[in-house]
């Protein structure tokens, strides 16, 4: 497929500049980057290992979401939040006034301003104590 004069890139743009082109070349982009990003969010699920690292100075949470950090200080509270959607349990925390603005839409429970989600080993309520303790421990002022 090359125009008269031979030049390959002139018979390309004249099917880019038609209409038909389009309808049909898009759908196949956009069923590539669907197709790419499934790939990609799998392949973080299955390079990154989630893992949670408790330090005097806070704790970290490292899964496929990314990393973050909370301070001891920022955390007013630690509780277990309950999942309607699939009947599950989650360790969930309260961030002190003024340390943290959540707002109504990103609260995973109504007393709650967020989890560390599912797929964690061991019991909901050892994971809030152990959590808990160490918020006592670190999280006061001189602690």
């Amino acid at each position: 497929m090359v125009a008269e004069g031979g030049d390959p890139l002139a018979s390309w743009s004249g099917l880019a500049a038609t209409r038909k082109f389009w309808w049909v070349a898009l759908p196949y982009v956009a069923v590539a980057l669907m197709i790419g990003s499934f790939v990609w969010t799998l392949t973080r699920r299955l390079i990154i290992q989630p893992a949670i690292s408790l330090t005097p100075a806070g704790f970290e949470v490292r899964d496929e979401a990314g990393i973050r950090f909370t301070a001891w200080g920022d955390v007013e509270a630690f509780d277990i939040a309950h999942d309607p959607d699939n009947h599950r349990d989650h360790l969930g925390w309260r961030y002190r006034p003024g340390v943290a603005r959540v707002s109504e839409w990103d609260k995973p429970a109504r007393n709650l301003d967020a989890t560390l989600g599912m797929g964690w080993q061991g019991s909901v309520r050892d994971l809030r104590d152990t959590f808990e303790a160490w918020r006592w421990r670190y999280g006061q002022p001189g602690g």
